[in-house]
């Protein structure tokens, strides 16, 4: 029978948000702290900083069922819970190096207002060794036995919840010499089979979370070099990405040609681990030539829409469709959308952009319109930077009629639909 926990989370952004609301749907007692006084009224009144399909929803029933709760820091009492998940944000410098600071501030606050043991989990994407040297710190006080543990996440933002509820494997890190495997199957075993519980060191789980990201990255630029290729030697790269895809050593996913990866993960951990490689005097050339590939093939698409205009002699106005970094989220981190909009305006383009999310910009917010119609206006043609389904679903008459002359599709969405197209000059990638 599960024994239900009492869990804190610390940060209350993607990460520790969707976990924290899954445990409390299990039963467990959870409450999700954070330093940020704004964000937690905000979640205290039934509503999300971000958008997540589903979240809100189960967010609220379990507040009504008294299972989660919201408090800031200074009103948390972690004395109370017997598990801590520390979930704060970890991003890199430009060089890759992790800025720890959250996770440090974390384990501080831990170390001096925390006189019992806990079981002290890092979901935050660490680099490897993290967990061991946290260890280090809290087991300078030998009175207290707190225990790290490293956890990292495999959610898609978009669909989060779901990959939550539903995990393919939950990796966890444990300290050697530690019995702590049965509190992990009582946590996990209402959402996955014992067996996919995967047990390993912490530097293991932490290198595991890098690897996986960025080997994804790498299939994306892959298959971009080949849809380059495909171009210069007049083969199709859908019809070569969906036969490759079909060998079950392979598998389809990740190999769709476009613009390159963004977000939130993929670019930050790729980089973080060529700087982990570096520290131990490694390197991981594949991975330096995956990020390389994906530097350049925004810029190669950019020189397509730049070398089009100037050989028509067409005014400089287009329309962008897509800002956030993917469909289904308003996170525009790393968005090849919000890049592409930089790099137009450089070489003077004037740029109507069209995103149907309220996004949730971090600098310097874009002009963007919610409606596709009022987007359009003025513009000579169209660039999709997200792969969207309902962008298939397009008027492409009307389009004509409203003086659109061409459409480049950074995602290869509306490749099969010659006939709708016709009239209209389509450029795709490969």
């Amino acid at each position: 029978m599960q024994k239900n926990n009492k869990i804190a989370f610390l940060g209350t952004g993607y990460v520790g948000l969707v976990a924290g609301t899954c445990f409390a749907d299990k039963g467990n007692e959870v409450n999700c702290i954070d330093i940020d006084k704004d964000r937690i009224e905000i979640l205290k009144s039934g509503k999300i900083p971000f958008h997540e399909p589903g979240l809100q929803e189960m967010m609220i029933r379990n507040m009504q069922k008294g299972r989660l709760t919201f408090s800031t820091l200074d009103e948390a009492k972690l004395e109370q819970y017997n598990v801590i998940f520390i979930s704060v944000g970890t991003p890199n410098d430009s060089y890759g190096k992790t800025d720890l600071g959250k996770v440090y501030d974390a384990i501080n606050y831990i170390k001096e207002n925390v006189k019992t043991s806990k079981i002290i989990i890092i979901r935050s994407t660490v680099p490897t060794g993290t967990c061991s040297a946290i260890q280090s710190i809290v087991d300078e006080d030998n009175d207290i036995n707190h225990i790290v543990c490293s956890n990292p996440e495999f959610t898609k933002e978009g669909d989060a919840v779901n990959d939550f509820l539903n995990p393919d494997r939950v990796v966890v890190g444990i300290p050697k010499g530690k019995e702590i495997k049965a509190f992990f199957y009582n946590l996990y075993m209402p959402f996955i089979s014992k067996e996919k519980i995967l047990f390993m060191s912490n530097e293991s789980s932490e290198l595991t979370k890098y690897s996986s990201n960025a080997f994804l990255a790498t299939r994306i630029s892959f298959i971009n070099d080949i849809a380059r290729i495909a171009e210069k030697l007049n083969a199709n790269i859908e019809e070569v990405s969906n036969a490759v895809g079909m060998d079950p050593r392979i598998g389809p996913h990740f190999i769709r040609a476009g613009i390159g990866y963004g977000g939130s993960c993929f670019p930050k951990d790729a980089l973080s681990l060529v700087n982990q490689a570096n520290e131990v005097g490694e390197s991981i050339n594949v991975l330096e030539g995956a990020i390389k590939t994906n530097n350049y093939q925004i810029l190669y698409f950019l020189d397509r829409v730049n070398k089009y205009f100037q050989k028509n002699n067409f005014k400089k106005k287009v329309t962008l469709f897509g800002l956030s970094f993917k469909p289904n989220t308003d996170d525009v981190r790393e968005s090849r959308g919000v890049m592409l909009y930089n790099l137009l305006k450089k070489e003077d383009f004037s740029i109507r952009c069209y995103d149907p999310m309220n996004l949730k910009f971090i600098s310097k917010p874009i002009p963007y319109y919610q409606n596709i119609e009022d987007s359009l206006e003025g513009s000579a043609a169209l660039i999709i930077s997200v792969e969207d389904e309902q962008y298939k679903n397009l008027n492409f008459k009307a389009l004509k009629e409203n003086g659109i002359k061409a459409i480049f599709d950074g995602r290869n969405l509306l490749k099969d639909m010659t006939e709708e197209l016709e009239g209209i000059d389509y450029f795709s990638v490969g």
